[in-house]
């Protein structure tokens, strides 16, 4: 009996198992991706409406720190090439990283006042 190899197969006699495995698989996976992707959209409008990062900061920050997407697809998600993605994430981290020590000089300051020594 021959058996076509280009279908993997878990040792039955006609693979029908792993097929379906791995298009339930490959199914769960693309659905995942899709609500993951839709977060990232949700994600971007929060950030670039916060005036911190602009519109393209968001997209390379949510897609790929946030959702994990990898660089490519989020420069194919976000219509920009992967250098692209890579500048405009190091951009969104040095404003972040900015934004986290005004809060943290407000932070300071709001204690001080509530301690009594402001």
């Amino acid at each position: 009996m021959t058996r076509d190899n280009s279908e993997p197969t878990n040792g039955t006699d006609n693979g029908r198992e792993d097929r379906q495995s791995s298009q339930n698989e490959f199914a769960d996976a693309g659905e995942h991706r899709d609500i993951e992707l839709t977060r990232a959209r949700h994600l971007v409008s929060m950030l670039s409406r916060s005036k911190i990062l602009t519109e393209k900061e968001a997209q390379a920050f949510a897609f790929r720190e946030i959702a994990g997407f990898d660089r490519q697809l989020t420069a194919e998600k976000t219509d920009m090439s992967p250098h692209d993605v890579d500048a405009y994430l190091l951009s969104a981290d040095i404003e972040i990283t900015e934004a986290r020590k005004y809060l943290e000089i407000i932070d300071d300051a709001r204690r001080s006042v509530e301690s009594g020594n402001g």
